[in-house]
């Protein structure tokens, strides 16, 4: 990231120019002494020169400031994997007092703000209390708003969409999530809402395809997510023996080589693994942060309490969770 450094610009500006202290001195209207104090950081220019010495050298104030309310994509993408490091590693409220800080500093770069939507989606599980947990979904949501209300990038927007709504979810706003991704969703928001033949015959196709082109071994992530919503959908409106059989598939899918997760093609998706590389696609979250979300998720879900899991089952769960 790029800090304030006005000094070293205005040296290598002045450079760039071919000019002495004195000549820009003499322009800006005070004494060398000044100048000098500006170029080694014992004082810096009053507020009123900078449109004056931008104007100069030809750049903007933000530029003379060494400046950028702006990241590349690829510094955000190793700030991203370092912050997801961060929250595995060192006190939440720490990385989240960074996260704000990053945010203020950042708030017009609209992808930026869209990965810290993600890192706090993927890491508010890790807060202290339910308050404070609902806390942070709440400036998520808001985040989101900024996004699809300032940003002129139609992809960003579209993804702030579904991460507000994924966070309206996990407040038990589920209206809200309708207002926002329209009434086709509702069969996918098991709260009350009952299993409709639709809605069975959508995992049904959506499991095939999953296992028609392999997904468990190439994204099993995405795979557990489904036998996640199935079971939920099926607990949910009483059919526990199927509900059972799907949290067992996601207890499988998790102990059986999930880690190292990554994502990869294979024979038939050949041409995946050099876009996969030109995206600087990084883990969302450290292995054991996945774990504990997947602990919770699944055995530890409240909406499976009915579930009677075999001993085995839960057993392995754990031990793969230590791992």
């Amino acid at each position: 990231m790029k800090e304030i450094n006005l000094a070293s610009v205005i040296v290598a500006k002045r450079r760039d120019k071919g000019i002495t202290q004195d000549e820009l001195a003499a322009y800006i209207g005070v004494s060398k002494s000044s100048v000098s104090k500006w170029e080694t950081g014992q004082s810096y220019p009053d507020i009123t020169f900078l449109p004056q010495l931008a104007a100069y050298f030809n750049i903007s104030i933000d530029e003379l400031m060494g400046y950028s309310p702006q990241m590349e994509r690829t510094d955000i993408a190793k700030l991203y994997t370092r912050l997801a490091s961060d929250f595995a590693s060192l006190p939440f409220e720490d990385v989240v007092t960074e996260c704000a800080i990053i945010i203020k500093k950042y708030y017009a770069c609209f992808p930026l703000l869209l990965q810290i939507v993600k890192l706090y989606t993927n890491h508010f599980m890790l807060a202290g209390t339910q308050e404070r947990k609902e806390a942070l979904l709440n400036e998520t949501v808001t985040l989101c708003e900024r996004i699809q209300a300032e940003s002129d990038d139609a992809q960003l927007s579209k993804e702030a969409v579904l991460y507000q709504a994924i966070c309206c979810l996990t407040l038990n706003k589920p209206q809200r999530v309708l207002d926002l991704l329209g009434e086709g969703i509702r069969p996918m928001i098991p709260e009350g809402v009952l299993m409709s033949q639709e809605a069975e015959e959508a995992f049904l196709r959506a499991s095939d395809i999953a296992r028609i082109f392999n997904m468990k071994r190439l994204n099993p992530n995405n795979v557990i997510l489904l036998y996640a919503l199935g079971a939920h959908m099926y607990c949910a409106n009483n059919f526990l023996e199927k509900a059972i059989e799907l949290l067992g598939k996601y207890v499988d899918t998790c102990v059986e080589g999930f880690f190292p997760f990554e994502l990869h093609g294979d024979s038939f998706f050949d041409l995946i693994d050099p876009w996969l590389n030109d995206c600087d696609a990084a883990t969302p979250r450290s292995e054991q942060v996945i774990k504990e979300s997947m602990m919770r998720d699944g055995l530890m879900n409240p909406a499976f309490i009915r579930c009677e899991m075999t001993l085995d089952i839960n057993e392995s769960f754990k031990k793969w969770r230590i791992l």
